[in-house]
């Protein structure tokens, strides 16, 4: 459930988003309803500083983090940004083909599927053949899974900096790297979150090969 508090009833006096969850719907989804909400969040800064081409004007007393200088931030920002929305194309695209497969499970037809995506028939019917006949790829299984279920593609344990941290590297997965000893180093896959005031200075989905700090 999506409610709004607009003005003077906003934290920021513009518009709080409020996303109300059933305790069901909350324990289904885990982490990743933080992780989600975080991933809009920045899409919404980063349109309203798209068109406006200024940083917002913050109101004293309501925090400050990275997302509240989206222009004078330069690249930081810039790269944020371009994180958060490759994490939204990934999960849209699991939910997607998921969508799609319950879709066809549950009768729908290929006119139908045209008319829900707002695509000619021909290619629903492509997408849904797509879909259907094949088995569910990593991105649907995400979508379908809670991120610490057993047998998820989500693997390990899950990065988060928040708030003040300052976190030299962030990396879901090291590769080829070598221990004191000269030992093969193996780490586990993770996801990486960062939220708040939180500063990464290198953040990646994996680093192959020797990692010196």
């Amino acid at each position: 459930m999506l409610t709004y508090r607009e003005g003077d009833d906003a934290r920021r006096g513009g518009l709080d988003l409020v996303i109300s969850l059933t305790a069901d719907q909350a324990d289904a989804l885990g982490t990743d309803a933080a992780e989600l909400a975080e991933a809009i969040d920045t899409l919404l800064v980063g349109l309203a500083a798209l068109r406006t081409g200024r940083d917002p004007a913050v109101p004293a007393g309501t925090g400050q983090s990275l997302k509240d200088q989206p222009v004078t931030a330069e690249t930081r920002w810039d790269e944020w940004l371009l994180r958060d929305l490759a994490t939204l194309r990934h999960r849209v695209a699991g939910a997607t083909a998921a969508a799609i497969r319950s879709h066809a499970n549950h009768g729908g037809s290929y006119g139908d599927l045209a008319a829900a995506t707002s695509v000619p028939r021909g290619t629903a019917q492509r997408r849904r053949d797509a879909v259907t006949r094949t088995a569910p790829g990593d991105a649907e299984r995400r979508a379908t899974t809670r991120p610490d279920t057993e047998g998820a593609p989500v693997m390990g344990k899950r990065n988060i900096a928040s708030g003040n941290d300052r976190v030299a590297i962030q990396a879901g997965q090291i590769k080829g790297g070598k221990s004191e000893s000269g030992d093969s180093r193996r780490s586990g896959e993770s996801t990486n979150i960062r939220s708040g005031n939180a500063r990464v200075g290198r953040q990646h989905d994996r680093i192959d090969g020797d990692l010196n700090i």
